[in-house]
C-alpha cells in the first residue's frame, strides 16, 4: 500500500486512530520512567521522540510529485530529498510513458486527486521516442484529464519587473483546441486553382469560461494586481465571444478590469511599457501560452509559476521552461547553473495546499532561495542553493 493510503487509512478509520494513540501514549510515559531512572535513557528519549513524530507524521498530508525528465527530474529528485517533503512519486518520464504506453497519465490524475494537489515537472514531450509513437505532450493529456479549467503564470521572484505579475490562460481558445485538419486544393474557378489550402475544424469549450474568470479575479484581487483581458474580439467571433461573457460577467460583479487587442496587449507586456508589474492579464490558451513567455524571458528570474485550476476543488503545479536535457551531465555550475526556483517554488506551494501549517516553512524555503540568488550574481551551484534550504517542518 503506498505511503498516501496509509495515511487516508488513519484518518478514516476512528478506531485505528485510538489504538494508535493510546499506544504512544504508552511508549510516551514508559520513555519519561526509563529516563528518571537514567537507566535506559537513551531508550526513554527516543520513545518520547517516536511519540511527538507519530503526531505529527498523523496530520501530514503528501502531495503526488510527478517525475519528468532530463535535468529537472535530476535536480528535482535533489531538491525533494533534501526539503524531505511528503509526497507520492508518478513516473511521467518519457520511458515509462512508453512502456505503460500512458497508462502512467491515469496513475498520475489518481495520485492527484487523492492528495487533493500534486507537483510536475516538465516533461520530454518532443524527445524523438514518443514523436516516433505520435504520443500527445503529457501536459495535454493531463490537463483534461483532471478537469482543468484554467492556468495561472504568475512571476513570484521578478527581477527585471521588480514586482510580481503574470497571466491567467483559459484552457481552450487557439490552435490547441484544432480537432481536424486536411489540405485541399482549390478548385479551378478559383483565382488560386490547383494551389494548397489547409481546412481545420476548430472546437473551443466554453463551459469554464466564467469559473476561470471567477479565479482571475481572485488572484488579482490576492495580489493586488491590476486586471486586464485581451483577445482579437474585433476579428474572430469566438473571441468577442470570450470577451463579451467574461467583461458583462465581471461588470456585474463590479470588478474592475482593462480591454485590449491581443497584439497591443503582447506588444505592451515588457517592462519598458508595463513599469514594474503587479498586473494579470486574462488571455485565451495559445495567447497566455505566448504571453506568459514573454514575461518569463523578459524578467530573466526564472521565477514563473504554474498553477492548473480544475473542476472539483483541486489544483496542482507544472514546472514550466522545458527540461534542459544540455545540463544533464554537467556540473549545474558557473554556466551551467540550473536555476532551481521554479521547481521549489512548484513544491513548496503544492505541499502548503494540503498542508497549511507549513506556510511558514514555505516562507523560510523562499526566503532562503531568494538570499542565495540576490547573494550570488555570478558563481552559482545548484547543489549548493539546494543545501542552503530547511528541511521540511510543520508549525
Amino acid at each position: 500500500m503506498n505511503p498516501t493510503a496509509n495515511l487516508c487509512l488513519l484518518r478514516s478509520d476512528p478506531l485505528f486512530g485510538m489504538l494508535r494513540v493510546t499506544y504512544a501514549l504508552l511508549n510516551f510515559f514508559r520513555g519519561l520512567l526509563n529516563i528518571l531512572t537514567v537507566e535506559v535513557w537513551w531508550g526513554g528519549l527516543q520513545n518520547v521522540l517516536s511519540f511527538f513524530s507519530e503526531k505529527i507524521m498523523a496530520n501530514i498530508n503528501p502531495i503526488a510529485y510527478i517525475i519528468g525528465d532530463d535535468t529537472v527530474a535530476k535536480v528535482g529528485k535533489m531538491i525533494r530529498n533534501h526539503l524531505n517533503i511528503p509526497c507520492t512519486l508518478i513516473d511521467l518520464s518519457v520511458e515509462n510513458r512508453l512502456s505503460t504506453e500512458d497508462g502512467c497519465i491515469e496513475e498520475a490524475v489518481d495520485a492527484i486527486k487523492l492528495c487533493g494537489t500534486g507537483f510536475k515537472e516538465s516533461t520530454a514531450s518532443d524527445d524523438v521516442r514518443i514523436k516516433a509513437k505520435k504520443m500527445k505532450s503529457a501536459n495535454i493529456l493531463l490537463r483534461p484529464a483532471m478537469g482543468g479549467y484554467g492556468m495561472a503564470r504568475i512571476l513570484l521572484n521578478p527581477k527585471t519587473y521588480q514586482k510580481p505579475c503574470g497571466v491567467f490562460r483559459y484552457g481552450h481558445g487557439g490552435i490547441y483546441d484544432v480537432k481536424s485538419h486536411k489540405i485541399e486544393n482549390y478548385p479551378q474557378e478559383h483565382a488560386l486553382a490547383g494551389e494548397e489550402y489547409i481546412v481545420e475544424q476548430i472546437e473551443t469549450n466554453l463551459s469554464g469560461l466564467i469559473l476561470a474568470a471567477d479565479k482571475a479575479a481572485e488572484i488579482a484581487q490576492e495580489y493586488g494586481f491590476k486586471l486586464f483581458i485581451a483577445s482579437k474580439w474585433t476579428i474572430a467571433p469566438f473571441e468577442k465571444i470570450f470577451m463579451d461573457r467574461v467583461t458583462s460577467y465581471w461588470s456585474e460583479k463590479q470588478i474592475s478590469y482593462e480591454k485590449r487587442l491581443t497584439d497591443t496587449m503582447m506588444a505592451n507586456l515588457p517592462p519598458n511599457t508595463m513599469g514594474d508589474g503587479e498586473f494579470l492579464v486574462f488571455f485565451l490558451n495559445e495567447a497566455g501560452d505566448s504571453g506568459s513567455d514573454v514575461i518569463d524571458v523578459q524578467d530573466g528570474s526564472r521565477s514563473m509559476t504554474s498553477t492548473v485550476y480544475c473542476r472539483g476543488g483541486f489544483c496542482y503545479e507544472e514546472l514550466p521552461g522545458g527540461t534542459a536535457p544540455t545540463l544533464l551531465n554537467t556540473d549545474l555550475c558557473g554556466e551551467n547553473f540550473f536555476n532551481p526556483y521554479g521547481s521549489i517554488n512548484g513544491m513548496v506551494s503544492s505541499v502548503i495546499t494540503v498542508n497549511p501549517a507549513a506556510k511558514v516553512w514555505g516562507a523560510d524555503v523562499s526566503s532562503k532561495a531568494k538570499k542565495y540568488l540576490a547573494e550570488t550574481p555570478n558563481e552559482r551551484s545548484t547543489e549548493k542553493m539546494i543545501s542552503v534550504l530547511p528541511e521540511f517542518y510543520l508549525v
